[in-house]
């Protein structure tokens, strides 16, 4: 096996955004999909390739993109039958491969349902965000079979690209930001569909607040830093006002739930926020505003 070797199994918009990464960060690809246009795709993305980028190849079938490779990065359609097919494929042809799936909401533990114990070792979810050679979110989620192994490499491989891989401790649907991705779409369109505002209001709202805050820090570290007390303190502050917000459910913020969701954002960022954190903060705010001036 080849460790400079990667298979790219599926060449839609996620594939090829992959493959192109890989090939920039000095790794042989090697593609795989049944598409009748796929060698055009292939020369496109070769021409957008810098001078010491590797050349991107295709495969004549899945087993021979997989084989040597290290690595497969599958990114077939969200459909539990076709992934697992795909799983069964990959891994008998190459049984040492990781076989990270860029679904985005199936189980690993699922995909990898009817393979053996030593095949399902090697299963996890890598679930970028589109682009993923330009947004570098990956997140990392372990079936119930998944090797401790599998999912140090493959950390290790994505960091060493320029990813941001976060490792989920267990599975569940939607992992990390797809299910914020729900919760804030959800109620956009409620907002919309009831009429409360415009559509490029409602868009406007997110671009020029949140959507600036939690590029810089995420939403608990962003309450942390809030009040001079922490996180424990600020959701009792804040609390009166979203209990207002009665058709949208929320924890008990005088709760247990709240209690230990405190301590780990403690442990996390400490009981108070440093100055020195809030000062980066602003600093990089200041960053993010000027890049985006202009933009409404």
């Amino acid at each position: 096996m080849d460790n400079k070797t990667i298979a790219v199994v599926g060449y839609g918009t996620i594939g090829e955004s992959f493959a192109q990464l890989f090939a920039e960060q000095g790794y042989k690809v090697k593609v795989s999909d049944v598409r009748d246009d796929l060698q055009t795709l292939i020369d496109t993305t070769n021409e957008r390739l810098g001078a010491d980028a590797n050349t991107i190849e295709r495969a004549d079938s899945v087993e021979d993109a997989v084989e040597g490779a290290f690595l497969v990065q599958e990114n077939g359609p969200e459909k539990l039958d076709f992934k697992q097919e795909m799983a069964r494929i990959i891994l008998e042809a190459n049984p040492e491969a990781i076989l990270a799936s860029s679904s985005s909401a199936l189980l690993p533990s699922d995909i990898a349902r009817d393979l053996p114990d030593e095949l399902a070792a090697n299963v996890l979810i890598a679930h970028p965000f589109n682009p993923p050679r330009i947004l570098p979110l990956i997140e990392l989620v372990p079936g119930d079979r998944t090797s401790g192994e599998t999912m140090s490499t493959a950390r290790e491989f994505y960091d060493a690209i320029g990813k941001v891989p976060v490792t989920l401790n267990r599975e569940i649907e939607g992992y990390i930001a797809n299910r914020f991705q729900k919760r804030i779409l959800d109620e956009a369109v409620y907002l919309l569909s009831e009429g409360i505002a415009s559509a490029e209001d409602i868009d406007r709202a997110m671009k020029n607040s949140l959507g600036i805050r939690w590029s810089v820090v995420g939403p608990l570290e962003a309450v942390n830093q809030t009040t001079p007390q922490g996180f424990a303190a600020t959701v009792r502050f804040i609390k009166p006002s979203f209990d207002m917000i009665k058709d949208v459910p929320s924890p008990d913020y005088d709760g247990e739930e709240t209690q230990r969701a405190a301590e780990k954002v403690a442990e996390a960022y400490g009981q108070t926020a440093s100055q020195e954190s809030k000062d980066q903060r602003d600093l990089y705010l200041q960053r993010v505003a000027e890049a985006l001036e202009g933009r409404k």
